[in-house]
């Protein structure tokens, strides 16, 4: 499986022109997928996609070129795009909710779209970015956090 993908990754760093993949980077994005549950994938399909998905208990649903995701009929997040198909934007909000299922959606939602993600330690959770130093921050309970894409 692996040898395959290096393959191909091989073969794009010869042609002049294309975006040159790392196996690393290549590998990263597979793990995103590989950890992300059946339901979540669905999900970030969705909201990059703007369409609507209804799913057991959650919910996208596009809004003015926005989306917004619904866990149990309570609004935990909402994906702001700029005018073409580029998220620019995410907020979320636990809606008082801090269980396994919204951390879930939120990492998945986070992980597809940034390089955010929320973690709990002694009923607390909190909030980093990957690749800044220094960037944990406590999550909010009941109130919108924003991660901005930088883009």
């Amino acid at each position: 499986m692996c040898l395959r993908y290096n393959i191909v990754i091989s073969l794009s760093e010869s042609i002049s022109g294309l975006r040159i993949l790392t196996t690393q980077m290549f590998n990263n994005h597979l793990t995103k997928y590989n950890n992300m549950r059946k339901i979540e994938a669905q999900m970030c399909e969705a909201i990059r996609n703007r369409k609507r998905f209804k799913s057991g208990n959650t919910e996208v649903r596009p809004v003015f070129g926005d989306v917004q995701v619904y866990l149990h009929d309570n609004w935990i997040a909402s994906i702001a795009f700029n005018d073409g198909d580029i998220p620019i934007g995410i907020g979320l909000n636990n809606q008082g909710w801090k269980t396994p299922t919204t951390k879930s959606r939120f990492n998945a939602i986070l992980r597809h779209f940034s390089n955010w993600s929320i973690y709990q330690k002694a009923k607390i959770w909190y909030s980093a970015d990957s690749h800044i130093e220094h960037s944990v921050a406590e999550f909010g309970n009941n109130r919108w956090e924003e991660f901005p894409l930088g883009l």
